[in-house]
């Protein structure tokens, strides 16, 4: 309860008490008569009774006041876990029953004479709706398990689940698919989409943004990233130099040397080893997300 509010409660029953007190000092001095010393009697016996009333309603503040300073303040980090698990549980709630990944991804990829749908009928009816994290994991790699079987999965269907599809890894599979298949429309696309978001003033936007190109395994990512090696945020350039690591080549070790006699010791350390990573990559490696590349960062699926 604030100070303020203790306060004004106190004058009020101050002021409660004065006016009694008034009243019962007019009734004596303008009454009289035989019942003069019975009022008198009265008056004090009210004096007495609020007063008692006051010292009660003093101690009952004192004790609030004492409540309210000897509260522990909650810290932002507590505050934070609390909203996460809220967050978490709420998800939890209206993310539906969980799916075995691992046998939705048999019964999609089984050719039967009892289910006649094809392999786009069963992505686009598994992703149907608002689809759950599970549901994601399972269409990223029956897309990733089919990426060699145009026929199967032609193009303009992993087009039109792109664009109907939210989730930024299932988005990213399906560009890093279209890639190996020879189209680089929809990488570029997320490559421009990541571009915007690394102009945010927010260093935490810009940091999300160059995680998501380093998963794009593309040295056209690479060029994205350059720039901000050079960021006035020591953890943007951080993961500037991780991102670069991630989907850069061996044309990028100028650049990252020259950071490796950077004065911040964390910044000259993670320069040389993300140099030292590069010089193994030859100047046509990420050229096009490899198998390998997309597996990496496939989401986990779940089982029972």
């Amino acid at each position: 309860m604030p100070d303020a509010v203790i306060g004004s409660k106190r004058y009020l029953l101050i002021a409660v008490l004065a006016g009694a007190i008034l009243s019962y000092g007019t009734s004596y001095l303008l009454g009289g008569g035989p019942d003069h010393n019975n009022q008198e009697d009265s008056t004090e016996d009210a004096v007495t009774a609020l007063q008692a009333a006051l010292a009660a309603k003093e101690q009952e503040l004192n004790r609030l006041r004492s409540t309210l300073h000897q509260t522990p303040a909650v810290s932002p980090n507590a505050t934070a876990e609390l909203c996460r698990q809220v967050i978490t549980n709420r998800n939890a709630q209206h993310s539906g029953p969980k799916v075995d990944g691992v046998l939705v991804i048999k019964d999609i990829e089984t050719v039967s004479d009892n289910d006649r749908r094809s392999y786009s009928e069963k992505l686009n009816e598994l992703l149907a709706g608002a689809p759950s994290p599970d549901k994601v994991a399972v269409a990223s790699k029956v897309i990733f398990d089919l990426a060699r079987n145009p026929n199967d999965l032609p193009d303009y269907t992993l087009q039109a689940i792109y664009n109907s599809q939210s989730d930024t890894t299932l988005r990213r599979v399906i560009a890093q698919v279209l890639s190996q298949r020879g189209n680089n429309t929809l990488l570029n696309t997320q490559i421009g989409e990541l571009q915007g978001r690394l102009k945010s003033e927010r260093p935490v936007e810009r940091q999300s943004a160059l995680s998501q190109l380093g998963k794009l395994r593309s040295a056209t990512a690479a060029e994205a990233i350059l720039p901000y090696l050079h960021d006035p945020d020591l953890d943007v350039r951080l993961d500037a130099l991780s991102a670069l690591r991630e989907t850069g080549n061996q044309q990028h070790v100028g650049m990252v040397e020259m950071m490796t006699n950077d004065p911040d010791p964390a910044i000259s350390s993670l320069a040389i080893d993300v140099a030292n990573s590069l010089k193994n990559l030859s100047l046509n490696a990420r050229t096009t997300p490899t198998s390998a590349d997309i597996e990496a960062n496939l989401p986990s699926l779940a089982s029972q």
